[in-house]
């Protein structure tokens, strides 16, 4: 356990921190909540209870968003539910809080290595959002085609599924919708949408066939949502269970006090000067104070972390009643992950150069739009400089130009993009131009090479 003020790592046994004193008992008691509901996610996942575990890992992380255990095992749900992107967000914010020793680089990385398992997450997601549109515009035919095509290529994505049993309910092809909810069942057996759906086209829970096919069920889990066999449960903070020896030795001294202090005690209180009395008084009114101001500050601390679990839960129940899944939301996104993931970095960074990451409605999204500009625009930047570059020795002023703007675009510390920038706009006879970004490569560079020249090009300019 980490202690929230002086950052030590502190046993979790412990109720205060040995380094600076901090009372540890409320944050070991909001750990201990949290990993309760980890416990309770766990064990519905290894049933296949995906839609409880999901909601429970929420509370979890609600509680303690860096229970890295939790945030793992929820992309593992995700990623079997079919929910690439919001697994990946999870695993790479994970990976943030734990760098080291942390299953979620393992994850990570064996998606990483297989471009073609990612162009497929890809194209599935893009078809879902195509036919999510083709319904939306009437067209339920095109919508069950390709719906049919994203359920052969990824037959967990529950999303995409419960779509084609509502076009099927909507037709009047019940069996077809019933044959489609049952396949899902195996897969999530109390997700609600399923049971609802189940329910209005009056059909049991539970196929009608005598033998449920489980174990064809279990053979379509993906591997990686395998790894919860490894899992363990962690412990969770529990009050001591009160013993009755305590009381009764705090009975049978009290018997004892009373005889001594009636026989040696009270002959001698009798002897203490009044005001020394007085001064015990005063004593014990200030701690008595200091222990009031002690109890009120950690009522206020109560408050406040309920009332930010309130506000997390308003928030969460926001967006659960938004359609954040818009058509082509995230088309260029997957194919940003998609084309980081074959090493086309440059091609990966165009797809988000134009995109608004404020657009993205959840933060798994955005994590994964910021690592992926985070890996790919300074390559992308120093690729294009050279363009720009060659363009300017070919005296191809106006073309060096724009390919230079738009390297310093992907990266505005690209002191050479910045300073042929500047030659450029000096050939082009833009002398005001050219000393703005001559003087930027100086104050912003002070030192280097590209200073020192820019400098000179300067003063030949002044002269």
């Amino acid at each position: 356990m980490i202690c929230p003020r002086c950052k030590s790592v502190i046993s979790f046994k412990k109720d205060q921190c040995d380094n600076c004193g901090e009372d540890l008992r409320l944050q070991k008691r909001i750990q201990g909540a949290s990993n309760g509901y980890y416990n309770h996610a766990l064990a519905k996942a290894k049933v296949r209870d995906l839609s409880g575990a999901v909601e429970f890992l929420k509370k979890s992380l609600q509680l303690n968003k860096k229970n890295t255990q939790a945030r793992n095992l929820l992309g593992l749900i995700y990623y079997e539910m079919g929910e690439s992107i919001l697994a990946m967000g999870e695993w790479i914010i994970s990976e943030q809080y734990q760098e080291k020793g942390n299953e979620a680089t393992k994850y990570l990385d064996r998606l990483r290595g297989s471009a073609t398992k990612l162009d497929a997450l890809n194209q599935a997601a893009r078809k879902y959002n195509s036919a999510l549109e083709s319904t939306r515009m009437g067209n339920e035919d095109l919508a069950v085609i390709q719906l049919k095509k994203v359920v052969s290529m990824q037959p967990n994505y529950i999303r995409a599924a419960h779509l084609l049993a509502l076009i099927y309910i909507h037709s009047g092809d019940k069996d077809k919708a019933a044959k489609i909810l049952y396949k899902i069942k195996k897969i999530d057996i109390n997700n609600t949408t399923t049971l609802r759906y189940l329910n209005e086209i009056d059909m049991p829970a539970e196929p009608p066939q005598k033998k449920r096919e489980t174990v064809a069920a279990a053979s379509q889990t993906h591997e990686i949502f395998k790894e919860t066999d490894k899992l363990n449960p962690i412990s969770s903070y529990k009050e001591d269970k009160p013993s009755p020896l305590p009381w009764l030795s705090l009975f049978l001294g009290l018997i004892l006090g009373v005889v001594v202090t009636w026989y040696l005690i009270v002959p001698e209180v009798q002897k203490y000067r009044e005001g020394e009395e007085v001064s015990e008084l005063e004593s014990y009114v200030k701690q008595t104070e200091k222990q009031e101001t002690t109890i009120a500050a950690l009522e206020d601390e109560i408050a406040d972390l309920n009332k930010q679990l309130t506000d997390a839960q308003d928030t969460i129940t926001e967006w659960e009643n938004k359609d954040v899944f818009d058509p082509a939301m995230y088309d260029d996104l997957f194919d940003a992950v998609s084309l980081y993931s074959q090493g086309k970095n440059v091609k990966a960074a165009e797809k988000l150069l134009d995109m608004d990451v404020e657009s993205l409605p959840t933060d798994a999204a955005k994590s994964v739009y910021k690592y992926v500009k985070k890996a790919t625009f300074g390559e992308a930047s120093r690729t294009i400089y050279q363009q720009g570059w060659q363009e300017y020795t070919d005296y191809k002023y106006d073309e060096a130009k724009a390919t230079l703007l738009k390297a310093i675009k992907y990266d505005p510390n690209n002191a050479d993009a910045l300073y042929f920038l500047g030659r450029t706009y000096n050939q082009l006879n833009n002398l005001k131009k050219a000393r703005f970004y001559y003087n930027k490569v100086i104050e912003d560079f002070p030192g280097t090479t590209r200073a020192t020249e820019a400098t000179q090009r300067l003063n030949a300019i002044k002269e």
